[in-house]
Formats: structure tokens, C-alpha cells, sequence
């Protein structure tokens, strides 16, 4: 297939074009026929023009929008690789395509060793065929399925609770599978933040609570890395909504950009007193507000 070429490329042919038109003109004699030939050509020539002008703004346009598009790629890359909970992508056969830091983490392992890694390899024997038959579900029906299992972190068991949904990203033809681990073990202060210790004395409450924490970060890793086909607007929103819904009273999402930090969304209660104070945290500039820049200058969560 032959490349296509940039539309500026032709310019030079087009400035070629009118000079030998405008010699043409000096060297014809004064004659009816010439004159008729010469303002077809005229006119053949600003119609060249003219497409040549509407195929520039088109290519600048389209241009404009790949660069939007790749701008949203990648603050979904970034989103996933900085995502402060245990992230997997997997694809339909189970390996592994791609996994975030805290991942790295959990596992013992490198985030480049994870991809293309049959992800039953980190899971205890035992449980690999219960996994496997939830696994076959979202992929056979495109739901979401929670299952308890012990991963394997350099050879000693953590226990753990994965969410799996089935998403569709643009960029592929084939349905992928997002997996959260939510290790059910104690933070300590270590390197890596997991000990493989089981919690003791847990009451129903807090293990409800754990559960819909589980269920929230499922739902929003799977807004996320659903990537924005033009701008980021709706996503940002849909996300909003869904914190907003069911772990807050109030949402409020700011983004960190080359330009700094600024206000994206707002989801308040829908009384009038909190709808005015929306309306001022949405003028409201971000970079005033102290824990927000304190998370964004130490890249941490709190």
C-alpha cells in the first residue's frame, strides 16, 4: 500500500503551478482561445486551492484529536501504573498483560517479569481451579465474579480476596479481564506495605465494610481503564458518581497536569446549601487546597 503524504507536502507543487501559469500568461499571444484556456486553468487552480485549505484544517483537526486522545492514553497508563491497590489486566487465555506497581508488590516480583505470565502460576495449587471457573465466567459471559484465594508471594502464601470484570478497551478487539487483590493481611511498615499475617478478632462489621471498599475499588478500576475516546470529561464524571454514591457525601476529583493542578468534578448532595458550596469548590482554584497538593507533590495517598 502506497504512504499517504502529509497534505502540506503539495504546497511547493501548488507555488510551481501559479508560476508557470503567470509565464504562461506573459508568453501567449492575445487571443480568445488562449484566454479561455488560460481561465479554465485559473479556475481549475482555485479549486486545488480550496481543497488544498479544507484538507490542511481537516489534517490540523485530526491532529488536535490524536494528540487529545494520546493525552487521555496516557493519564489512564498513569492512573492504572500509580493506582494504590493491586491491579492486574489479564487476557482471555489468563496471562498476564499488564500489572501496576502495587501488583509488583504483592507478588515479590518485577513488573516486566508479570507480563505474558499465566497468572494460575501465582496462586496455591489448590486454588487455581476455582479460579479458573470464575475466570471462564467473566470471560464467557462478561460479569464480574469475587472469589477468596491464597497467592503465592517468594514462596509463602497470602491470603487474599480478587474482584474480576470483564472490560472492553477501544484500543482492542478482545475483551480483557481486571483483576483487584485486596490481600487480607496486616499493613506494616515494611518496603512493600504486605505482611502475610491474617487478621485476628475482625468483627462482621469492619469485614462488611472491607467487602464494600473491595466492591467500590472494583467498579472504579474498571471505569478508569475503560480509556476516553476524546476527552476525559465523562469518565471523570461517571467516577465521581460512583465515589460519590456509595463511600462519600461528597467527591471531589482534581487533576494533575504539566499545568498544575485543577478542579475536574464535584458531585455534592443535591440540597441547596451543599449545592452553592459545590458551585464555589468548583471556581475554587485546587492548588490552594493543602492535602490535595501535599498528595500530589509526594505522589502518595491519604
Amino acid at each position: 500500500m502506497a504512504e499517504s503524504l502529509p497534505v502540506e507536502s503539495f504546497e511547493p507543487d501548488f507555488t510551481l503551478f501559479e508560476d508557470r501559469m503567470h509565464e504562461l500568461r506573459a508568453l501567449v499571444p492575445q487571443d480568445e482561445r488562449w484566454d479561455d484556456a488560460l481561465l479554465a486553468l485559473r479556475t481549475a487552480a482555485d479549486r486545488l486551492h480550496q481543497a488544498y485549505a479544507e484538507l490542511s484544517t481537516r489534517q490540523l483537526e485530526a491532529t488536535r484529536r490524536r494528540a487529545v486522545v494520546d493525552g487521555e492514553r496516557q493519564l489512564m497508563r498513569s492512573a492504572f501504573r500509580d493506582m494504590p491497590l493491586p491491579v492486574l489486566l489479564l487476557d482471555r487465555d489468563g496471562r498476564v498483560r499488564r500489572g501496576n506497581q502495587r501488583t509488583s508488590q504483592l507478588l515479590g516480583v518485577g513488573v516486566e517479569y508479570l507480563s505474558g505470565k499465566v497468572f494460575t502460576g501465582f496462586l496455591a495449587a489448590d486454588e487455581r481451579a476455582a479460579f479458573r471457573a470464575k475466570f471462564a465466567s467473566c470471560v464467557r459471559d462478561g460479569g464480574d465474579a469475587v472469589l477468596h484465594t491464597v497467592l503465592i508471594r517468594q514462596g509463602l502464601p497470602v491470603p487474599a480476596r480478587l474482584s474480576l470484570g470483564s472490560i472492553r478497551p477501544p484500543s482492542d478487539p478482545r475483551p480483557l479481564i481486571a483483576v483487584v487483590a485486596l490481600p487480607v493481611a496486616d499493613v506494616d511498615a515494611g518496603p512493600t506495605g504486605w505482611t502475610n499475617r491474617s487478621p485476628v478478632g475482625v468483627d462482621a462489621e469492619f469485614t462488611r465494610a472491607h467487602a464494600r471498599r473491595g466492591e467500590l475499588v472494583s467498579r472504579a478500576t474498571r471505569i478508569l481503564l475503560q480509556e476516553a475516546e476524546s476527552n476525559q470529561a465523562p469518565l471523570l464524571q461517571r467516577l465521581g458518581r460512583e465515589l460519590y454514591g456509595d463511600f462519600a457525601d461528597w467527591a471531589v476529583i482534581d487533576l494533575l497536569s504539566d499545568g498544575g493542578l485543577r478542579r475536574a468534578v464535584v458531585c455534592a448532595p443535591p440540597d441547596e446549601a451543599s449545592s452553592r458550596i459545590a458551585r464555589d469548590l468548583e471556581r475554587a482554584p485546587a492548588d490552594k487546597a493543602e492535602t490535595v497538593v501535599r498528595v500530589a507533590a509526594d505522589a502518595t495517598s491519604t
